[in-house]
């Protein structure tokens, strides 16, 4: 790792805590996108970290992917560079649900296949179609899909 990584995963180690920073080579080379291995592997806990860790990663012009369930890392262009890969699965929690009017509000990193579960087991669900709570316009499997994607998926296929 160069110094300008070193010097970056310093700042988002004091910023964010020791656990939300890597450079493990075994870590790294499993968040590869299109053949480019990061120097960072960055798993923010919050939406304030998640701020943070961008906020530093503009002042230091790091080239940043996010990754969220990972099915959807060799989609569009390859990135011409890539220091950091910013990681949603520690931003995994249902904020809101509101079971009456059947809405939810989920952080980004929220799998789909989760949240189906936790929400079919709701009493007022059960006397509804529960064929799909939420269908992603994907092929992937939903045990490996993030809100995130499925939510940037949707709005990519709603503007076509």
């Amino acid at each position: 790792m160069n110094s300008t990584a070193d010097q970056l995963a310093h700042r988002l180690a004091s910023e964010l805590g020791d656990d939300s920073v890597t450079a493990d080579p075994a870590k790294l080379a499993s968040r590869k996108v299109e053949g480019k291995i990061p120097a960072l592997l960055c798993i923010p806990a919050s939406e304030e970290q998640l701020s943070v860790a961008l906020r530093l990663c503009s002042e230091t012009r790091a080239a940043v992917v996010p990754w969220g369930g990972g099915t959807a890392m060799a989609l569009g262009n390859a990135p011409r560079h890539l220091d950091v890969v910013l990681s949603t699965e520690r931003l995994d929690r249902v904020i809101d649900h509101d079971h009456a009017n059947l809405t939810v509000t989920v952080e980004s990193g929220v799998i789909l296949a989760c949240l189906q579960h936790q929400l079919a087991d709701h009493t007022s669900l059960r006397r509804s179609s529960r064929r799909f709570l939420i269908a992603p316009a994907s092929a992937a499997p939903s045990r490996q899909i993030s809100m995130g994607r499925a939510a940037a998926v949707t709005a990519v296929c709603a503007t076509w």
